[in-house]
């Protein structure tokens, strides 16, 4: 087994994870409950059942970011999150001043209905009032144009980073569990080795050419 150990591992410490369908469920290899939760190996080596309340646990796995090469790539997830960080801010920030300016137009509408319903409007006063409503549309015009634009900024942000997290998201292994994977490979590997000897009969060494002993009298 030191000899196993030593050679470059059947598999790498890093596992992908699966679901099952609820009626495939299995004991899960830490406490045994029924868990449709599977962590599989790149090269699809080693898999096992675990509760996902076992992946918070940093004394069990840590979670990383790495490609199929097994290149870090936390630091482009980062810039996903800030992509959606920054889609979300823009676009609250935009509700909020609509819903301000929607409030502030209905003040507005209601001081000058008073006001008209006081005097006369002369021509000039109706074409400047003319002129400061076409500002305003155009101005929630642009306004309900860059919010549309930032939702949609934000959706598509969302859906990458959603993607990126389902490529890239790998498991890490404690050590010690992860000797325990290579432990049981192992095991495998021997048993299987044994029951190939004992089918063409190489598990034992061979008496051919072996002289027969006979007790001297």
């Amino acid at each position: 087994i030191d000899n196993f150990m030593s050679e470059q591992a059947p598999f790498r410490n890093a596992y992908e994870i699966r679901h099952v369908q609820t009626n495939a469920a299995k004991s899960c290899t830490v406490c045994y409950k029924p868990s449709d939760i599977v962590l599989i190996t790149d090269n699809k080596k080693d898999w096992f059942y675990v509760c996902g309340s076992h992946l918070k646990d940093k004394n069990f796995a840590n979670l990383v970011y790495w490609n199929n090469e097994g290149k870090d790539v936390s630091s482009e997830w980062k810039e996903k999150c800030l992509a959606v960080e920054k889609a979300m801010k823009e676009v609250k920030k935009l509700e909020k001043g609509n819903e301000v300016k929607s409030k502030s137009s209905w003040l507005s509408w209601s001081k000058d209905k008073e006001s008209k319903d006081d005097k006369d409007e002369t021509k000039s006063d109706k074409e400047s009032n003319k002129e400061k409503e076409n500002d305003k549309l155009s101005e929630k015009d642009q306004k309900s144009a860059d919010l549309a634009n930032w939702r949609k900024e934000l959706v598509d942000a969302e859906l990458q980073l959603k993607e990126f997290e389902k490529i890239n998201t790998r498991y890490v292994l404690d050590s010690v569990f992860y000797k325990g994977r290579l432990m049981q490979e192992w095991k495998q590997r021997h048993a299987n080795e044994i029951k190939e000897k004992l089918n063409n009969g190489t598990l034992f060494p061979s008496l051919e050419g072996v002289k027969s002993l006979r007790k001297e009298e």
